[in-house]
């Protein structure tokens, strides 16, 4: 079991006790026309599952190092090897802590967590391609355009990309939110308002013309 790529047991000298399941939350707003009795949904948002983190540890020393390493970046990867990844945010307040008889200590950290599956990736090499998405909620994806010549213009459904070089990987990353080629922001070679995202199921991928392309995104489950 990792955290950040960091094995908790060796690392922190801890064990994870209970990651209780709780599905997402999702808010909706609704339109109730006059002429109906149905409601017209206009928009759902989904929220993140609200979890509690049960760990315990050894000593003080340890609990302060991993509660810092938790609390260092805005988002946390989790393993548990249970087939899924976590992203996890601490929520704030109290963290309680326990001592069981002298010996050990049991900490409960409260969390907000996305449950997601491990990154796939899918090539796309024809002008017209059919891609599946696995999960249960829409994910965002990271798009690699690998130009085989120079191309002043490439578009990818409805997205269009200028100015790609030759064996430069163009990348429009719908995960981290950027847009660059060898590490350049190249967000105005482009005409996207949204990063890259797909509901579950099977999805039509026309290109302007054959190319390598590589979709890479993590499933999403509620």
């Amino acid at each position: 079991m990792k955290l950040n790529q960091y094995d908790i047991q060796t690392h922190f000298n801890g064990e994870v006790c209970a990651f209780p399941y709780q599905s997402l939350n999702s808010e909706s707003e609704f339109f109730f026309p006059d002429t109906s009795i149905f409601a017209i949904r206009l928009s759902n948002r989904l929220r993140p599952q609200e979890r509690t983190l049960e760990m315990e540890f050894w000593d003080e020393a340890d609990i302060s190092r991993f509660s810092a390493e938790l609390l260092k970046h805005p988002t946390n990867t989790l393993d548990l090897d249970d087939g899924f990844l976590y992203d996890i945010v601490y929520r704030g307040g109290n963290v309680s802590t326990t001592q069981v008889w002298n010996h050990y200590y049991t900490v409960s950290y409260p969390v907000y967590a996305i449950q997601k599956g491990t990154l796939i990736t899918t090539r796309l090499t024809k002008q017209t391609s059919v891609l599946r998405i696995l999960g249960t909620w829409e994910t965002s994806c990271r798009i690699t355009i690998l130009p085989k010549h120079d191309l002043n213009e490439f578009t990818i459904n409805d997205m269009t990309v200028r100015n790609l070089k030759q064996d430069v990987p163009f990348v429009i990353d719908g995960i981290r939110k950027l847009v660059e080629a060898e590490g350049v922001n190249r967000f105005m070679d482009t005409n996207i308002i949204k990063f890259p995202s797909f509901q579950p199921g099977t999805h039509v991928v026309r290109l302007s013309e054959p190319m390598d392309v590589v979709i890479d995104y993590y499933p999403i489950y509620m």
